[in-house]
């Protein structure tokens, strides 16, 4: 986006923002132009109190300019600068998020570059989505942004489609930043921090790298929310959340049923201090004298014990034999989970609703420990299942059992403990009475 000016509409006495979407000669390309104009009228039809109103979309001479309903207050960003919010707060700005993003979504709009400097926070700290659908217009030119303070901020927020420069996304690729935005709230920072120096590091990562476990940041981080994170950031779209209310939920699932929350704190990094160095105050110099010693003595010694063999076996060439190469270890690879019956929806009197999961791995042999995170935020005993060496699925099954007409809902999900920590999709279980 380009310049803002804040200006008074005097028809109509209000005051109103006036942002330059594209400038000089890129506005004189026909096909921005009709983009510019088929998008605004996209634009003209959103109409929800948590997304920043459109009025008008004009061109004069050679620029592009959208003229907003103007929000009195701060934004989010500026709110994360001030610190976390507690997770309440954090829960109702993410579930007004999703809301006027879903409103969007629903009409053919996706924001597409959404990140805490476009959310607005009113007066009464009610969220209004600002810029929505504007860098649509846009995307050639914004993929040389990366000079600017604001792009630097929004390649943190990027879904890996977007990174690639994909032009055909959908509203999967805002469920992505929202899940970064949702990131950053819970966890105290963004999955991959940019460095200003080189932004496109950040960006390779959001393509390459899978994010960081909320609990290898943060001690005790609830496992509920934890798998809401990581669902949110699956790199394919199609294992996302299929909306941001749906994310929005987990979300809130997470954080009202883990027994935990409140319980987790910041890392204390000041105590991550390398074993070797602690314990060697020359800072291993005499450590790394003694290394080498060794090993000019060994080297020595071998070429006396190669000469001596060479002398005995007549100057015959040996050679060792070539050991195979090891096995990997046992590692997941995928885990596919659903519910029957479809949509972990059961009705009163009674109903079971089952999760299934089948894990897969690279079939290499060994045991695979796992337990279920239950919709009442309880973690289940840990389970195992012993894999033999080219057995590459296994499945399990949670069924859970409801009677009575006491409704319940909550979330569930498979969370693999080892050979590493590996989590299912969550699903929404839902016992509903009349």
């Amino acid at each position: 986006m380009g310049t803002v000016h804040l200006a008074r509409q005097v028809a109509l006495d209000r005051e109103v923002v006036i942002e330059q979407v594209v400038g000089g000669a890129s506005s004189q390309d026909p096909e921005t132009v009709l983009r510019f104009e088929r998008q605004a009228r996209l634009l003209a039809t959103l109409d929800h109190p948590g997304i920043v109103r459109v009025h008008e979309v004009v061109r004069m001479g050679s620029d592009l300019f959208v003229v907003m309903e103007h929000v009195p207050g701060t934004d989010l960003r500026a709110l994360l600068a001030a610190g976390t919010p507690p997770p309440e707060e954090s829960a109702r700005i993410l579930r007004e998020i999703a809301a006027a993003l879903d409103h969007a979504h629903e009409r053919g709009v996706v924001h597409g570059d959404l990140r805490p400097a476009n959310v607005l926070l009113d007066g009464a700290g009610a969220v209004r989505v600002s810029d929505f659908g504007l860098v649509a217009l846009v995307e050639r030119q914004a993929r040389s942004r990366a000079g600017s303070a604001g792009a630097v901020d929004g390649v943190a927020y990027l879904a890996p489609e977007l990174a690639r420069g994909d032009l055909a996304i959908d509203r999967r690729a805002d469920v992505y930043s929202l899940g970064v935005i949702a990131y950053e709230m819970l966890v105290g920072r963004v999955p991959f921090p940019v460095d200003p120096v080189d932004p496109y590091a950040a960006v390779r990562a959001q393509m390459e790298e899978p994010p960081p476990r909320p609990s290898d940041l943060v001690p005790g981080f609830p496992p509920l929310l934890e798998a809401a994170l990581l669902w949110a950031l699956e790199k394919p779209p199609e294992r996302r959340p299929a909306t941001a209310g749906e994310l929005a939920a987990s979300l809130r699932d997470g954080l009202t049923l883990s027994p935990t929350l409140g319980a987790y704190g910041r890392p204390d990094r000041s105590r991550a201090v390398p074993t070797s160095a602690a314990a060697d105050p020359t800072g291993g110099r005499d450590a790394g004298r003694a290394r080498r010693r060794r090993r000019v003595f060994a080297a020595a010694v071998g070429a006396v014990l190669v000469s001596a063999v060479a002398a005995v076996a007549g100057a015959r060439v040996l050679q060792a034999p070539v050991a195979p190469a090891p096995e990997p270890p046992l590692a997941v690879t995928a885990i596919t989970a659903a519910t029957d019956p479809a949509g972990g929806v059961g009705h009163c009197p009674a109903a079971t609703i089952t999760v299934h999961a089948t894990v897969t791995t690279n079939g290499a042999p060994g045991t695979v420990t796992y337990e279920w995170l239950r919709p009442d935020g309880r973690s289940a005993a840990a389970g195992r299942l012993t894999l033999r060496r080219g057995e590459r699925t296994a499945t399990v099954d949670l069924p859970l059992a409801y009677s009575g007409a006491a409704p319940a809902q909550g979330v569930a999900a498979l969370h693999v403990l080892s050979p590493a920590s590996v989590y299912s999709q969550p699903f929404r279980i839902s016992y509903a009475c009349p």
